[in-house]
C-alpha cells in the first residue's frame, strides 16, 4: 500500500481503509489530527476531547479524557457506520513480526540483558498488540532516545498511556452515538 498520508495534520486525508502495516510506519500525532479532521470532513461529525471528572454520590474520579461527539449540520446525518470503521481500522495492531523486530533493534540499541530473551520478544509484542500500531511502533522507537535502558514494561506502557487513551475514547463516543455496546476497555 502507498502511503496516503506523510502529515495527516497538513491537511492530507487518510485512507479509505487504515491497513495495519501502513499504521505502524505513522506517527500517532499525524494519525490523530487526521482522525478528527476525517470524521468532520468525510462523516460530518465534530469531535471534542476534553479532561473531565465523573461525580458519583460523594466520589470524584480521577480526571480523565473524555470525548463528545456531535453533527455540525443538521440536515445531513452522519455516517456513523462508517466513522466507526475507520475508527476501527485506526487502533488496530502492528503486525506481530513488526513489533518483533522493532523489539530486537531497541535491544540492540539500549542495555539490559535477560535470561529469556525469546520469551522476552513474546511478551513484549503479546502486550503491545493490545494497542494500535502507530503507538505502539512509536514507543518502541522513541526509547532509545529517551534511555540508554532497556524498557520495563510499565515505562512503555506509560509512555503509550496518553495518547491510546484518547483514541479509544475517540472510539467509544462514536460507538456510543451509533448505538453500539460499550467495548471491555484495556
Amino acid at each position: 500500500m502507498t502511503n496516503a498520508l506523510t502529515k495527516a495534520a497538513a491537511g492530507a486525508a487518510l485512507p479509505a481503509k487504515i491497513d495495519p502495516e501502513w499504521l505502524a510506519t505513522q506517527s500517532p500525532w499525524d494519525i490523530q489530527d487526521g482522525l478528527v479532521a476525517e470524521l468532520k470532513q468525510r462523516f460530518g461529525l465534530e469531535l471534542k476531547l476534553r479532561h473531565g471528572i465523573e461525580i458519583t454520590g460523594q466520589r470524584m474520579s480521577e480526571p480523565k479524557l473524555m470525548a463528545k461527539c456531535s453533527s455540525p449540520t443538521s440536515s445531513a446525518k452522519p455516517d456513523w457506520v462508517g466513522a466507526l470503521a475507520l475508527l476501527e481500522s485506526a487502533c488496530a495492531p502492528a503486525p506481530a513480526d513488526k513489533l518483533a523486530d522493532a523489539i530486537a533493534v531497541l535491544g540492540e540499541l539500549t542495555r539490559g540483558n535477560t535470561s529469556e530473551p525469546e520469551l522476552q520478544v513474546r511478551a513484549y509484542v503479546s502486550k503491545l498488540r493490545e494497542y494500535p500500531a502507530d503507538i505502539a511502533m512509536e514507543a518502541l522507537n522513541a526509547w532509545p532516545e529517551r534511555s540508554k535502558w532497556f524498557p520495563a514494561w510499565q515505562e512503555l506502557k506509560d509512555r503509550m498511556a496518553f495518547v491510546a487513551e484518547r483514541r479509544a475514547n475517540m472510539l467509544e463516543a462514536i460507538r456510543h452515538e451509533a448505538g453500539v455496546p460499550k467495548a471491555k476497555r484495556r
